[in-house]
């Protein structure tokens, strides 16, 4: 109904403003925690953060077009006639068959009923049993399944046993009655209904059909018996006794292989074979049966499908927040198991759970919705992994159905159905992929979560993991399982540096389940606010890795032993505000052995020794790292040196790197005269040193103004003609500076 998507369209707008607004409250809250407290500031925090500046406009504004947005749905729902209430439709458009009145008939053809002997059995068995023939009380039975797995066929067949005939007359006499497709748990009109059976005789039996554990489990007074699908061979003799009714041999023979192949669409479910077998029935075209086999269940219309009111019955009984929850599950492609915990936190990220009440956590209300909907056949256990869940491709069907086409996934024969106004996609890599494929997301303008499922086996090549701090599970990280991804070269993980009341633990953990495969080349690991690094970083194990890069993790306050790299060229360090000291690098003789480019940038607190011995060094860059005393280690191969806010003791450890050709200095207080010993030197950049005070004698020289920023000098040494040119930027050069 378009009414009814404009209004969720409305509400999902609704939501997000209000999200908008709690995000500013927040920010203006930490922007007060930061400022001193006057009186005048104090009066200000009074005012809500929406009601200052531009934001303020912005609100009034989108208020407004809300409010216009408002009126004009509720003016549409008077035209239409629509009320207020839970459930039901009277219309005939949408859902409208779900209300069509369905009576039971008790005549059932026993020649086309397969797969049901033993469950007809043990019914009986019980029935006819001494415990029951002498039980003063009527007992009370429950046959339980999904919709369209033949319970009230099954309670027909035992109910029109001609060799157990059961009266009905009360008053001492026995009754029999089967109370067909129960749904409500109702205390009060199930005593009003069974006082009158009451004064029945001994032995007297109340068989109940529903797809709810709950009614069942509210109402038996005798184990519950509970019905499963078919097997292969009797769904195929249920469907080909009516498909191939008045066929030829020959046109049976030439439809099988299809008919096998359409049956396994309907997954054992006695009632979708028979919608579907009645369809085909007597149709001797190759190409009906073709069309059918493309063709999915939910695309037949309502009049041509029994199936489809039996389950849209299901679903209209719902309570409306497991009507949320239930659509929200049709974002998961077919035949995908997912965890009980793992989906709780997708409905808690979306809102659904609403506010937790009577000290309920969200968990326990999440975990509550799960067992109604598992209660009443919605989801189904895993036939494999007890502690996942799956959803028959019907009920799947049912939840796209209802979710309207908020829940998409990035698949070829759903991509046309992705618009602005898609909240919810998921996406699943096929074996070939293409980067046309997610073209569609460009105009999701309205997206609110984007599901990354697993089954990724065959990722390759880089791979960016961004707003990590949205993982509230870090098992969610572990089920990425990039331990197996051997073919990744290159990773990225990076959490939200501006990120409100993230949790370090919580980070901590998840980067520990993100452990990559030990053939992975490529590493970067930005913004990570967890208090210290997985042992897994430093392993030696990680033989191919050659690049890692660790940005703004300012909690670390040491790193793990990457000495142990041995194929490690390229290693930077930046943003590392509490990092005090390297821990023991590594026990083998000679530390990154490889190690070709070392970048240390603004690690203010660091003060530990660095690797004595670098062989294969050709560039180290050391800026922002005000408190760092230890001399530069020996690296024979080094060819470029950066210095910025380091101590005089770090620039004059620089003569002994022998082989030195270019030497950049920022922000240090003299050039020493061990400078001297660079006898490789061919470049010296000298910039941003308003207290140079002294240079050695080794640049002495006369100075030639090229510019009014910078001095270009020629040396004057024995060593003129090897070092070409000296650059001062931005330097105090007075009288007081000796040359």
């Amino acid at each position: 109904m378009v009414w009814l998507d404009n209004l969720k369209d409305l509400a999902c707008d609704i939501e997000e403003f209000l999200d908008e607004i709690d995000t500013e409250a927040q920010r203006w809250s930490l922007v007060q925690v930061q400022r001193p407290q006057t009186c005048n500031t104090k009066l200000r925090n009074l005012i809500p953060s929406f009601r200052r500046g531009n934001f303020n406009k912005k609100v009034d504004k989108k208020m407004k077009t809300i409010t216009e947005e408002l009126d004009a749905i509720v003016k549409r729902k008077t035209g239409l006639g629509l009320r207020e209430g839970i459930g039901g439709v009277d219309r005939h458009d949408g859902m409208a068959f779900v209300n069509r009145e369905r009576r039971t008939t008790f005549f059932v053809r026993e020649s086309r009923v397969y797969g049901k002997a033993a469950d007809k059995e043990k019914i009986m068995k019980f029935l006819l049993s001494d415990d029951v023939a002498t039980c003063p009380k009527f007992q009370v039975m429950p046959i339980v399944g999904m919709g369209g797995v033949a319970k009230t066929t099954l309670a027909r067949i035992i109910y029109n046993d001609e060799e157990k005939f059961w009266g009905v007359e009360l008053n001492g006499k026995k009754f029999f009655p089967v109370l067909d497709d129960l749904w409500m748990e109702a205390p009060n009109i199930w005593s009003a209904l069974l006082a009158p059976l009451r004064d029945g005789a001994p032995g007297c039996v109340i068989l109940v059909t529903t797809c709810d554990e709950n009614v069942a489990s509210f109402m038996r007074t005798a184990s519950s018996h509970y019905l499963t699908k078919l097997g292969e061979e009797n769904s195929w003799s249920l469907f080909a006794d009516i498909a191939f009714e008045n066929m030829t041999p020959d046109s049976r023979q030439k439809l099988e292989l299809i008919g096998r192949r359409i049956i396994e669409k309907c997954k054992g479910l006695p009632l979708a074979i028979k919608t579907l077998a009645c369809l085909l029935r007597s149709k001797q075209d190759e190409k009906v049966w073709e069309k059918m086999l493309s063709s999915e269940i939910w695309d037949l219309p309502p009049q041509e499908s029994e199936i489809l009111p039996v389950l849209c019955l299901s679903y209209h009984y719902l309570p409306p927040v497991l009507k949320q929850c239930f659509a929200y599950s049709s974002i998961f492609p077919k035949s995908y198991e997912f965890n009980k915990e793992e989906l709780i936190l997708l409905w808690a990220a979306q809102g659904f759970l609403g506010g937790v009440e009577r000290e309920e956590t969200i968990e326990a209300v999440g975990e509550g919705c799960f067992d109604d909907l598992l209660s009443r056949s919605f989801f189904q256990h895993s036939g494999e992994n007890k502690s996942l869940f799956g959803i028959h491709d019907l009920i799947q069907g049912l939840a796209r159905f209802t979710s309207r086409n908020s829940c998409l996934r990035l698949e070829i024969r759903e991509q046309d159905k992705i618009s602005e106004r898609t909240p919810h996609i998921a996406y699943i890599r096929t074996k070939f992929e293409v980067s046309k494929r997610f073209d569609p997301l460009l105009k999701a303008d309205k997206l609110r979560t984007f599901l990354l499922l697993r089954d990724l086996l065959h990722l390759r090549g880089a791979l960016s993991i961004l707003n990590l701090q949205n993982v509230v599970n870090a098992m969610d990280a572990l089920e990425a399982n990039l331990k197996e991804r051997e073919d990744l070269d290159d990773l990225v993980f990076m959490w939200d540096p501006n990120a409100i009341n993230s949790d370090p633990k919580n980070q901590t953990r998840v980067l520990e389940q993100l452990q990559p495969h030990t053939k992975v080349k490529r590493l970067n690991i930005q913004h990570y606010h967890g208090t210290g690094f997985p042992k897994w970083l430093g392993d030696p194990s990680f033989l191919k890795l050659v690049f890692l890069q660790l940005e703004d993790c300012k909690s670390c306050s040491s790193l793990p032993s990457l000495g142990q790299l041995q194929s490690l060229k390229d290693l930077q360090i930046v943003k590392m505000d509490e990092m005090l000291e390297w821990e023991e690098w590594t026990s083998f003789e000679v530390e990154f052995p490889c190690l070709k480019e070392l970048y240390l940038v603004d690690c203010p607190k660091l003060k530990g020794d660095l690797p004595k011995h670098l062989p294969k060094l050709i560039y180290l860059q050391i800026r922002g790292c005000g408190q760092f005393v230890c001399c530069l280690p020996m690296a024979p191969s080094i060819c470029k040196l950066e210095l910025e806010d380091c101590l005089d003791v770090v620039v004059r450890s620089t003569g002994s790197l022998i082989s030195l050709t270019s030497l950049y200095v920022s922000n240090v207080n003299k050039i020493p005269v061990e400078l001297g010993q660079l006898h490789s030197l061919v470049e010296l950049y000298v910039s941003l040193c308003p207290k140079l005070e002294e240079m050695s004698p080794f640049f002495r020289t006369s100075l030639l103004l090229k510019s009014s920023m910078s001095l270009v000098v020629p040396f004057w040494s024995p060593y003129q003609r090897k070092c070409r040119l000296l650059l001062l930027s931005n330097t105090c050069l007075s009288g007081n500076v000796t040359l």
